[in-house]
């Protein structure tokens, strides 16, 4: 634990990490006065002096919060103000993210990618119907509740359609769509989807979508390239098809996405009955490197890494 992160704050009982970025931390909470395990996310305020962009982020992140219901989403609880720290309080994800259970196994079946493709959809497509886009869909991102149902976590990059700054682009190298990077503008939803395609191409693959190349290397050849060759089958193929495509108008939408037969109909049945087993270990400090990319004085784009 940080040496300034106090062991109880309110009524909650702070244990042991389970997240770490550049900014913030994630720590099990355990509310004494409910009996009951929570997410509490420790964001420094150190990082808002003399950069008002990460405070614009906290306090979209607060906003889109406390608006959000949806079973495939953790539950925003409350938000703690502290001298030194921003603490959001939330649902816990008791069995870990989707990154620490795909690292512990060496390929998931087919059935299962398909409930988690399902379900994340669901939650984008509650998002996307109020005008509100994620941004950082990945597989760090993918919680699991006791059931191992998704829960869509970590909107530390989510904006809102009528205040998205579009020179603003951010997301995590493997998974952020081209046209954040690469177009003066973009769309939300569909980048969304894209990274929604880029992450079920790496549970398939065990590789991002051009394979074994540094962050830096990945994001060059995404600038270059006008088609990308899908290696896929059956109905894993045509998922992939429907999202990892370079014109955003040709990817679907999240609503169109569980239209496809293998979430409808008899098929959808057999998907749905795929459930994870249980993780027996969920305890981890691991996280993916993000990025923003602010424009600069040429009205080009910069990577900066979080």
């Amino acid at each position: 634990m940080a040496a300034n992160i106090s062991k109880q704050v309110k009524q909650y009982s702070i244990g042991y990490i389970i997240g770490k970025g550049s900014s913030s931390s994630v720590y099990q909470a355990y509310d004494t006065k409910k009996q009951q395990f929570f997410a509490a996310k420790f964001i420094s305020r150190e990082i808002f002096h003399g950069d008002g962009e990460y405070l614009r982020h906290v306090e979209s992140e607060l906003r889109i919060l406390e608006r959000l219901d949806h079973p495939y989403i953790a539950k925003f609880v409350e938000t703690i103000f502290l001298e030194n720290y921003i603490v959001i309080i939330t649902e816990l994800c008791v069995n870990g993210t989707l990154s620490q259970y795909n690292l512990s196994h060496e390929k998931l079946p087919d059935s299962k990618i398909y409930t988690i493709v399902q379900q994340t959809a669901s939650a984008l497509n509650y998002l996307h119907s109020r005008g509100i886009f994620h941004r950082d869909i990945k597989p760090d991102n993918i919680g699991f509740d006791e059931n191992m149902n998704v829960k869509l976590i970590d909107f530390g990059f989510s904006t809102e359609s009528q205040m998205m700054d579009q020179s603003l682009a951010c997301g995590t190298p493997y998974f952020i769509a081209p046209e954040v990077i690469y177009s003066e503008t973009y769309d939300g939803a569909k980048a969304d989807m894209w990274s929604l395609g880029a992450m079920v191409y790496y549970l398939v693959n065990k590789q991002s979508i051009f394979g074994d190349l540094s962050p830096t290397q990945y994001m060059k050849k995404l600038g270059k390239v006008n088609t990308v060759e899908i290696n896929g089958y059956g109905h894993m193929k045509k998922i992939l098809e429907s999202l990892i495509q370079m014109d955003p108008k040709q990817r679907l939408s999240a609503s169109d996405l569980l239209k496809l037969p293998i979430f409808t109909g008899e098929l959808n049945i057999r998907a749905r009955s795929a459930s994870l087993p249980i993780m027996s270990n969920s305890k981890s400090t691991t996280s993916t490197r993000r990025l923003i990319i602010r424009p600069t004085m040429k009205n080009t784009k910069s990577f900066i890494w979080l």
